[in-house]
C-alpha cells in the first residue's frame, strides 16, 4: 500500500515541477528593476535553459547532444 501511494506523490510533485518548468520558459517571470534603492519596474524574464531541457524531452532525436567524429 505505502509504495503505491509513495509512486503517486512521486509523480504528481514531477507534473507539478514540469507545469512550473513549462510556466518559466515560456511565460516567464517578472524580476524587478530597482533605481535609487527604489524599485520602478518590472522586466519577464524567460529560462532559456528550461526551454532546451523541455525539448530534449519532448524531442530527443532532433535536440539531444551529438558527440563523436565529424568529417571534412
Amino acid at each position: 500500500m505505502f509504495p503505491k501511494i509513495w509512486a503517486d506523490a512521486e509523480q504528481a510533485a514531477a507534473d507539478t515541477l514540469e507545469r512550473e518548468a513549462w510556466r518559466r520558459a515560456t511565460e516567464g517571470t517578472d524580476e524587478p528593476v530597482f533605481y535609487k534603492d527604489a524599485q520602478c519596474g518590472a522586466i519577464k524574464r524567460y529560462s532559456d535553459n528550461l526551454l532546451m531541457f523541455l525539448l530534449c524531452g519532448m524531442r530527443p532525436e532532433k535536440f539531444r547532444e551529438r558527440f563523436g567524429a565529424t568529417r571534412c
